[in-house]
C-alpha cells in the first residue's frame, strides 16, 4: 500500500511566519502593554504555544479569544500567502510518485481553496478544516477513520510540537520541520517542553 503524508498547513506548506510574528506582537502590545522584539518571538518558538502563555501570566479566560482572534488576522492574509520556499516541487514530485496527501488545519474551507489553488497545490486526496475544541490529534484522528486510512503506512507532518503530540496521541509516524513556528530543539522533546 501506498505511503500517506498528513501535513499540518500554516507554517508546514503555507510560508505564514511573518505574518505570526506582526499577531504576536500586535497582541502582546495590546494585551500586555508590552511590544515584544524579534528575540521574545524566537523564545516563544523554542517552548511552544502552551508554555509561553503560561509564562505571559495572562487571565486564564483571555487564550482561547487570543486563538480566534488570531485565526481572523491570519485568515484575512490567505490570498496573499505564499508556499515556504521548495515545499511545492516537493509536494509535486511526492504527487507524482504515488503517495497519498492530505492537509489538516485549523483554517477554514475556504482559505484552504484560495491557498492551494493560487499557488497551483490543489491537488491533495483529502483535507479536514476548522478548528476543534480537542486540537489537531482529533481532526488527525477523524481524517484516518473518515478515509479508511492504515496508520502504519501514515506521516503526519507539522512544524509545531502539538503535531508531534497528535501524531503520538493517534499512533502515527511524525515528521517535524525545522522551518515554522517551533524550533528543532522543541520539537525533539515535545512533552517535556509544553507540558
Amino acid at each position: 500500500m501506498s505511503k500517506i503524508f498528513i501535513f499540518d498547513l500554516d507554517g508546514t506548506i503555507a510560508d505564514g511566519l511573518s505574518e505570526y510574528f506582526l499577531i504576536f506582537q500586535e497582541f502582546t502590545k495590546k494585551y500586555k502593554g508590552v511590544n515584544y522584539s524579534a528575540e521574545d518571538f524566537e523564545t516563544f518558538k523554542e517552548i511552544g504555544i502552551k508554555a509561553f502563555i503560561k509564562r505571559a501570566n495572562l487571565p486564564l479566560i483571555k487564550p482561547p479569544f487570543l486563538v480566534i482572534e488570531a485565526r481572523k488576522k491570519l485568515s484575512e492574509s490567505y490570498s496573499r500567502l505564499k508556499p515556504i520556499r521548495g515545499i511545492a516541487d516537493v509536494l509535486i514530485r511526492m504527487k507524482e510518485k504515488g503517495y497519498l496527501l492530505g492537509i489538516i488545519t485549523s483554517n477554514s474551507q475556504k482559505n484552504l481553496k484560495t491557498f492551494l489553488k493560487n499557488n497551483q497545490l490543489d491537488f491533495f486526496d483529502f483535507t479536514k478544516t476548522g478548528s476543534s475544541l480537542f486540537g489537531k490529534a482529533s481532526k488527525l484522528k477523524k481524517i484516518i477513520t473518515e478515509n479508511k486510512l492504515d496508520k502504519n503506512n501514515i506521516y503526519y507532518v507539522g512544524d509545531e510540537i502539538r503535531d508531534i503530540e497528535a501524531a503520538k496521541k493517534n499512533r502515527v509516524k511524525s515528521i517535524g520541520v525545522i522551518w515554522g513556528l517551533n524550533s528543532k530543539q522543541a520539537l525533539k522533546k515535545p512533552s517535556l517542553i509544553s507540558s
